[in-house]
């Protein structure tokens, strides 16, 4: 009895992790509809899970999604430049203190600013580092908290009566 709930317990765990790429993606889709791709920077080496995730959020969501591993902090640079051909609407930053940390997401806003493409990403640190908004799993559900000194910097309308976005500062 035991073992078939920690079993349980472990399944479900796989199921939420399995989703959350996805659900983030579509809480970023509420506030841009009218996306058609985005970037993940992400490390493989701390979030391996992510790696079977990027075809069924693409589908799911249907947006184009360019994943781009970075491992280390001097990899960025390299990583962004091969990134440019792409255009995408939107970054999104997974959790990793080599891709999120501050520094990592005050070059990528820096990179991305002048072309209007917000970026994304998680905690305190996404927004201290000047990202558009950080994605809070709060409720059971993902939302974004909005970077209120850059907000007006882009031309993204927030959704009335939508409690999944909460504008600080």
């Amino acid at each position: 009895m035991v073992r078939t709930l920690m079993m349980l317990g472990l399944l479900q765990a796989t199921l939420w992790a399995q989703n959350q790429l996805k659900q983030q993606i579509e809480v970023i889709q509420g506030l841009m509809p009218g996306a058609t791709s985005c970037v993940v920077l992400w490390n493989p080496k701390s979030s391996p899970e992510l790696e079977g995730q990027f075809g069924t959020a693409s589908s799911e969501t249907g947006l184009r999604i360019i994943q781009s591993a970075v491992t280390s902090p001097r990899e960025l640079s390299g990583v962004l430049k091969a990134l440019s051909p792409y255009n995408p609407d939107f970054i999104l930053m997974v959790s990793d203190k080599v891709v999120t940390g501050r520094n990592a997401i005050k070059f990528v806003v820096k990179a991305y600013r002048r072309d209007g493409v917000p970026i994304f990403g998680e905690g305190d640190e996404a927004i201290e580092g000047g990202a558009y908004g950080a994605m809070v799993f709060a409720g059971g559900k993902w939302k974004i908290r909005i970077n209120g000194d850059v907000r007006s910097s882009y031309q993204i309308r927030l959704p009335e009566d939508d409690d999944r976005y909460l504008v600080s500062n």
